[in-house]
């Protein structure tokens, strides 16, 4: 049997399932869906987790329940690679025309973020910031219920000091990346945005929701200190409402969310990814010099302020996690839901 070394045990899987109730199932087809032959696949992808699989299979060859036999190990490395495929794709992409929609494929738990989720949608935004052919990005969560729920409690959990400041690494990666796009970057929202997934759609240019989606940064909630939320959110609200936020835990609902300007539009959840496409093909077609030299700008006036904020958050989460309170507080959300 092979196991992921990304996935959580089984045992919370199901408690997290029990928790959530049903869900959207995860969107058939494949891992790129190009409306035209003219758009190359993105192969960066196939490469990496190709390499992430043959490292597992070296890793296990030789160790206890391994086969022997040559034709044995063969099959069980071509199950192996045929479980980790299956497993791994934690990010859709699709095309339509000059457009990339980025779908979080986590649907069971909520799309919520896990490292290998954050690695697969670096590679995924880096290499669509390289493709000449795509002149603008959605970002999307699969399901019904959310765009991400935020950190996965289940990986947090075994989080110490150092495994804190590591975490933070991993933030700013995804956050320089989608900073530096010189493409235009719409959140599509079809659920709620917790967390670190609130950040992001933050950074994204557009955000385009229905009535139910809801929006916050509820971290505090979970033991989990917030350092990056609070910067973002003071960019774009100010320091009133960060503070009320941060401190609070609580999400607004789309009407809140409307009214201070975090989402551009409420349409009817039907119709989220067609204004979100519509809008896309707008700004597709505006000159892409212009376009790639605003972003710049607008990157360069917070440029100062992100750095601070993450030697700040190396720093703060290495104390948190380091205190083992954000354990204590996660074990027992997950053991209430459990029972």
């Amino acid at each position: 049997m092979c196991f992921s070394y990304c996935d959580t045990p089984w045992a919370r899987q199901r408690t997290m399932r029990r928790q959530l109730g049903s869900d959207d199932p995860s969107r058939p087809g494949d891992y790129w869906q190009s409306a035209s032959e003219a758009y190359p696949p993105l192969d960066l992808h196939f490469q990496a987790r190709d390499s992430a699989i043959n490292r597992d299979i070296s890793y296990r060859a030789g160790n206890e329940g391994w086969p022997e036999r040559p034709a044995d190990q063969e099959r069980a490395a071509l199950r192996c690679k045929q479980n980790r495929t299956e497993m791994d794709n934690y990010i859709l992409l699709q095309r339509h025309d000059n457009i990339a929609v980025v779908t979080l494929n986590r649907p069971e738990i909520l799309n919520a973020w896990h490292t290998a989720m954050r690695s697969q949608l670096v590679d995924a935004f880096s290499e669509l910031e390289r493709n000449e052919t795509v002149r603008a990005i959605i970002l999307t969560g699969a399901g019904s219920r959310a765009f991400s729920a935020g950190q996965d409690l289940n990986e947090a959990m075994a989080f110490d000091g150092d495994k804190g400041a590591a975490w933070i690494g991993e933030w700013k990666r995804l956050y320089d990346v989608i900073r530096s796009l010189t493409k235009p970057l719409i959140a599509a929202l079809n659920g709620v945005a917790a967390g670190s997934a609130f950040q992001v759609a933050l950074l994204c240019d557009f955000r385009i929701g229905h009535e139910r989606v809801r929006m916050g940064q509820p971290e505090v909630n979970s033991g989990i200190a917030s350092v990056t939320g609070p910067w973002i959110m003071r960019e774009i609200l100010g320091l009133a409402r960060t503070t009320d936020l941060t401190l609070s835990g609580r999400l607004m609902d789309a009407t809140e969310c409307h009214s201070i300007g975090i989402i551009n539009k409420i349409v009817p959840e039907e119709k989220v990814m067609e204004v979100s496409l519509s809008l896309a093909r707008e700004l597709a077609a505006k000159p892409p010099t212009a376009m790639r030299l605003n972003k710049q700008r607008l990157r360069e006036m917070t440029e100062v302020g992100f750095r601070e904020c993450l030697e700040a958050a190396v720093r703060i989460h290495r104390e948190a996690y380091g205190s083992g309170e954000s354990r204590q507080m996660i074990e027992r959300f997950l053991s209430q839901d459990a029972s």
